[in-house]
């Protein structure tokens, strides 16, 4: 089983991760059975991985299976930092709709629609779309800015265009969690 320790710095962050690896296999191996394939053993602990590596609000690491980080390599498991310094409130310019843009999430270029799923945690979800609807108005006037989905509660739709010298455009799909309760 291949894995990747993406974007993680040796100090300390990769100690952190060998010990999640280390708890999550001692935790984790009696859910593991001779009959069931790679895939399956992968999948079982990288539930047990995300799960330790997730608790820690102070360092959170997240763990997935099956990642593709270019065409020749894959890895069965794939740890990454999380991206709470990401958000469009931090003053980063990475928010989720910009990463789509900068093609740091999908595949730039080649993908008309993507979506983002949106916990809710701190403020309410009308100022959120306030907020984002301010920043793309003031910083992206070439995009549309988010617009209910009528037929869905907390679905929104807006349109960008990729960074990029070309027009390509791709359709945000969002949705939103209301967890502020």
């Amino acid at each position: 089983m291949e894995m990747q320790f993406d974007n993680v710095p040796p100090t300390p962050y990769l100690t952190i991760v060998l010990n999640i690896i280390r708890k999550g296999i001692t935790t984790g191996k009696g859910s593991l059975k001779l009959r069931d394939n790679e895939d399956i053993k992968n999948q079982k602990l990288s539930n047990v991985f995300n799960a330790i590596g997730t608790q820690n609000e102070e360092v959170w690491i997240g763990v997935s299976q099956e990642h593709e980080s270019n065409k020749r390599s894959r890895e069965d498991i794939y740890f990454y930092l999380n991206d709470e310094n990401y958000t469009s409130t931090s003053g980063n310019p990475s928010g989720g709709i910009e990463r789509y843009k900068m093609g740091i999430h999908g595949e730039s270029h080649r993908l008309n629609h993507n979506g983002i799923i949106a916990y809710v945690e701190k403020k309410t979800i009308t100022e959120w779309e306030t907020i984002i609807n301010s920043r793309i108005s003031s910083s992206y006037p070439l995009d549309t800015c988010l617009f209910a989905n009528s037929s869905f509660l907390y679905e929104y739709i807006s349109t960008h265009l990729y960074f990029s010298d070309s027009d390509d455009r791709f359709i945000m799909h969002h949705f939103w969690i209301d967890l502020s309760m």
